[in-house]
Parts: C-alpha cells; structure tokens; sequence
C-alpha cells in the first residue's frame, strides 16, 4: 500500500497527466480541423482546373479583319473565328457551370473549417497557458513533500547529533578516545516553503535555520544528553 507521500505525488502525476492529456486533444482536434481545410482546397482546385481556360483570340480575329480590309480575307473567315470563338466560351460556361455547385459547397464548408479552425487553435492556446500554472503546482507540490521528509530527517539527524555527543562524552569519561571534534557544529538551514511555516529554529533567534548547531557550544545540551545516556545506562545495571 502506498503511503501518504506516495499518495501525494501521485496526486500531482494525474493533474500533470490530465493536462498533458487536454494538450493532445486539442493539438488533435487543430490538425483534424487543418487536414479536413486541405482536402477542401484540394477539391475547389481540382475543380477549378477542369475549367478549360479560354484562349483570347483578341489579336487573331484582329488580323482577319485587316485581311479583309486589304482584301486577302472575306466576312466568311470572320465568321468562322467568331464561331470558334462562341464554341470556345460555351465549353467554358458549361464547365463551369458543371463544377459551379461543387465549389460553392466546398467554399461554404471551407469557410466553416476555417472559423472552426480559429476556435480550435484559441482553445489550445488556453489551455497551453496553464502549463505554468500546472508546472507551478507540481513542484510546490512535490517540494511539500520533501519539506515534510526534510524535516522528519533534520528532527532526527538533531537528536542523534546531540545523542552521539552526548556518549562521546561518556565513553571519554569512561577511559575511552574523544570520539568527534567539538568544533564540527551541526547546521540545518530552512527553507522559504509553506512546510517550514511554523518551525522555530534553534536557537530561536536564528529564523533561517533549523538547527545552527554553534549554539550547542554555548550551553550543558552535550552533558544533558550524556546524563541521559548515562540514565538508561544505570538503568539496566541496576534492574
């Protein structure tokens, strides 16, 4: 079973989880949307392209007109031209009437995607911008965590601290080598987190520290944990 903690951080993995998960699928959704606009745009183009341009016959019709001028022509070739230029229009519009309906839908829906598209994509951005956020409360979150399991081990690591010291001043008595040099002063910072609230350091009027451990040279705390051990000892000599 897990404990607390684990608990905890895994509590802060599913909201970071959920949000990835909201990430994906409105990225999905924008692609989706984008992938739909293509296959739109390549209708309307394949559609376009099977309107036969008109050639401009502009020049052409021109010149035969000069040849008739000049002689070399007749009505009977312009009438031709202009026939050939009649022909030409009428396979335009027909064509063009025949994809007319096909690009105006694919426009209409085109048009939809589009404002479908803006929608998507200002809904990714939203939620994007809680990423920080989401950042945010994960690492407070964890640092939570870690504060409690800093503490519980700077508690600890203080009361062995003056409980080896405080036998080291036994065993010396007792005949036994100095087991640690005074002078390695035990130091335990806090930090600025919400799980140090509260805590009064020692000494007391150190505020950013756990334990400043100089300050154990400056009072009987080593004797006092030496009496102590030196209690449990007679203790059981004596029962």
């Amino acid at each position: 079973m897990p404990n607390k903690q684990e608990k905890q951080e895994q509590t802060l993995q599913l909201e970071v989880l959920a949000h990835k998960k909201q990430i994906d699928s409105a990225k999905f959704e924008v692609t989706r949307i984008q992938s739909a606009i293509l296959a739109r745009q390549e209708c309307i183009a394949e559609a376009s392209a099977s309107i036969p341009v008109m050639p401009d016959r502009k020049q052409e019709r021109s010149g035969v007109m000069a040849d008739i001028a000049l002689g070399h022509a007749t009505h009977d070739d312009l009438a031709a031209i202009d026939e050939k230029i009649a022909n030409e229009a009428a396979l335009t519009h027909a064509a063009t009437e025949q994809v007319s309906q096909v690009i105006s839908d694919n426009q209409a829906t085109l048009d939809g995607l589009l404002k479908k598209l803006e929608i998507a994509q200002s809904k990714l951005v939203e939620i994007d911008s809680r990423t920080n956020q989401v950042k945010e409360r994960y690492f407070m979150g964890i640092a939570d965590i870690a504060s409690a399991q800093y503490l519980s081990h700077a508690s600890a690591m203080k009361e062995l601290y003056l409980k080896l010291h405080g036998l080291g001043i036994s065993i010396n008595k007792y005949g036994g080598l100095r087991t640690v040099n005074r002078g390695h002063a035990l130091m335990i910072p806090k930090f600025n987190l919400s799980g140090f609230d509260g805590i009064v350091g020692f000494p007391p009027n150190e505020p950013r520290m756990i334990v400043d451990g100089n300050f154990f040279m400056y009072g009987d705390f080593f004797q006092q944990a030496a009496n102590k051990e030196e209690a449990i000892f007679s203790n059981l000599f004596q029962g």
